[in-house]
């Protein structure tokens, strides 16, 4: 969840192992690991207001994955697999490019 939009939803394994949206793949990369050095990856930018959202995706100011539709238009959770769920825009394109 982000800024009070479901972003994503799976089991937790396969949100940890799979992550899907942009947003859950860059909490992911923020995890301090024991078994590893890891350079912690700040996520740019901040939170939208909660008091007046902009339209479309409300992680769109801090995606590197943004078209215009993401900010227009509040992506659907779309079903990636059998328990997976997610709302991006920029995901269906890199998944329907990948074939």
């Amino acid at each position: 969840m982000h800024a009070g939009q479901v972003v994503e939803s799976a089991p937790v394994r396969t949100l940890f192992h799979q992550p899907a949206h942009p947003y859950t793949r860059a909490l992911v990369r923020s995890i301090p690991r024991v078994d590893r050095t890891v350079t912690m990856e700040p996520i740019p930018g901040a939170v939208p207001s909660l008091l007046d959202p902009p339209p479309g995706c409300r992680y769109a100011e801090r995606c590197g994955w943004v078209s215009e539709r993401c900010r227009i238009v509040r992506p659907p959770l779309t079903r990636v697999a059998a328990d997976h769920e997610v709302a991006c825009y920029g995901f269906e394109e890199r998944r329907d490019a990948a074939g």
